[in-house]
């Protein structure tokens, strides 16, 4: 068992334990197989009538019991698992599943939903399924899995806690001092961005790809005629290649999802956003520019740029100039900056 696996497993114990389980889980690996056979293992413990020690205090199914053997066959009256119907969640299997959530579970305390391959729903599915996230039934669990939180709504990404199954060997990000010379300190969640999301193993990979973040992190956060010549200098240099342009897709795309989880929070308090977001936010070392974007940029214009994110990534499959999707992506922060202030 990888070392995350068990975290993982140790974080939805102590959930089941204490009586706080969130009402929606985001499991993230690329490995299919293995995210199926996680999420079906955590839908079986949630269902279990008499869960078993496990090592290291976590808990798991009996495996004997009635719930763990129906959950097994998928035949559990309170199971629900939504998979892809050809290549995509269909809206119609979402608005059958806003009808079925609001009846209570028939066998247990819960009543568990499957969103398999969750980044296959469209607009109108992931709309239907924003519906039940912003009122969720308080009998109900949604453990969605994902190969990639990129795709998904920032919006359903803030409604879920995010699980993701790391992939480097040692468990940590770089050994051999290199990140040494970068300035920032590197959380979990951004530990886990740059494994799972942007699929980096290799070390150099990872150093170029944090090299990356900072310059674009930079360029963002300039002010006044320094954003000109910032502009020129981050698009000389993530014109390179089609790998660095998909990189850049991937990160900016990661300070848009912070800058909207900061709206929500911000929202929620009144306009005060939470000073500890360090358990939430992938950028966690650029707080400060995260809060000014969020204060500055509102939710239509923030909606607008990720559609523009979403066509850079169409643009990249059908081999479109580097040069050109990298000018999309770099111009929109040259408009923007009079309303950030």
């Amino acid at each position: 068992m990888s070392p995350n696996v068990s975290l993982i497993r140790k974080i939805m114990s102590k959930a089941l334990q204490s009586g706080r389980l969130a009402h929606a889980y985001l499991i993230v690996d690329q490995k299919i197989s293995a995210r199926r056979k996680l999420v079906k293992q955590i839908a079986s413990l949630l269902l279990c009538k008499k869960p078993l020690d496990g090592p290291e205090g976590s808990l798991e199914p009996c495996g004997t019991c009635t719930s763990c053997r129906k959950a097994a066959l998928s035949i559990h009256p309170d199971l629900v698992e939504i998979i892809p119907q050809g290549e995509s969640i269909r809206i119609e299997q979402i608005r059958h599943l806003q009808k079925e959530v609001i009846f209570a579970p028939l066998e247990g305390k819960r009543r568990i939903v499957i969103i398999d391959r969750a980044e296959s729903m469209g607009p109108s599915a992931s709309n239907a399924l924003l519906k039940i996230l912003e009122e969720p039934p308080s009998h109900t669990v949604l453990l969605l899995s994902a190969s990639t939180s990129s795709a998904l709504l920032p919006t359903i990404l803030s409604r879920c806690q995010v699980l993701r199954q790391a992939r480097t060997r040692s468990g940590t990000l770089v050994s051999d001092g290199k990140t040494d010379s970068v300035s920032h300190k590197l959380n979990g969640n951004l530990v886990s961005f740059l494994e799972n999301e942007l699929a980096l193993e290799d070390q150099d990979e990872v150093y170029n790809a944090l090299e990356l973040r900072k310059k674009l992190l930079n360029f963002i956060g300039r002010q006044g005629q320094g954003k000109l010549l910032g502009f020129f200098d981050a698009s000389s240099c993530l014109s390179l290649s089609r790998n660095t342009v998909r990189l850049t897709v991937a990160i900016i795309n990661s300070v848009i999802r912070d800058v909207f989880l900061i709206r929500q929070l911000a929202a929620r308090c009144h306009g005060k956003v939470e000073m500890d977001l360090s358990d939430r936010l992938i950028n966690i070392d650029s707080q400060e520019l995260l809060v000014r974007l969020a204060q500055g940029l509102n939710y239509d214009t923030l909606v607008a740029y990720k559609k523009r994110l979403d066509l850079a990534q169409a643009m990249i499959d059908r081999n479109v100039k580097a040069e050109m999707i990298t000018d999309m992506l770099l111009v929109f922060w040259l408009k923007s900056d009079s309303k950030i202030q």
